[in-house]
């Protein structure tokens, strides 16, 4: 699961490549379509990707096909398929992808029909994770927020870069 094009629904990417990839390259990446793109383009392979809703219904599909010519990417923008997923869950993904008859990308016609059964790659967490109770940055939170309730201006301040901080005390200062 990942983050939308916008930022906030999670959508489940189904990839698939026509060459063998670095995973742990892959793994370590917080961009992973970055790496799995720069790794398909070096090898010169073709990428298929399926992007699913958290209802398991197609959102769209995006494909990256390299040969002798240049890479020709295709969207879902005007493509009938049929997406019909048989498991949806936080360990696997299976189902099939078909196009509902002959399509058309500029002037090279095809259709696709995909069948998958795989695991789902959890997304890399950010960081480290923070110990019990927050440690020294949990403690620097609360702290934060009791200020912020409190309205200690001073306290405030602390937290914040220098330049925003000697504002916020300075219009502390300035008349209503």
């Amino acid at each position: 699961m990942k983050p939308d094009i916008d930022g906030k629904a999670n959508v489940l990417a189904v990839t698939l490549v026509t060459t063998k990839l670095d995973r742990s390259a892959i793994d370590g990446a917080l961009d992973r379509d970055r790496v799995i793109s720069e790794q398909a383009a070096a090898a010169k392979a073709t990428v298929v990707q399926f992007i699913f809703s958290t209802d398991s219904k197609r959102e769209r599909m995006t494909a990256q096909v390299r040969g002798a010519g240049p890479v020709k990417a295709v969207s879902t923008a005007g493509l009938s398929f049929t997406c019909n997923l048989k498991t949806h869950a936080a360990t696997r993904v299976a189902g099939q992808v078909r196009t509902d008859g002959t399509e058309k990308f500029s002037s090279d016609a095809f259709t696709f029909d995909v069948t998958f059964d795989i695991p789902v790659t959890p997304e890399p967490a950010p960081g480290e994770p923070l110990p019990a109770a927050g440690g020294e940055p949990g403690k620097a939170y609360v702290a934060f927020v009791a200020a912020l309730q409190k309205g200690d201006v001073d306290t405030i301040a602390r937290f914040w870069p220098k330049e925003k901080a000697a504002d916020l005390l300075a219009s502390k200062k300035a008349p209503d």
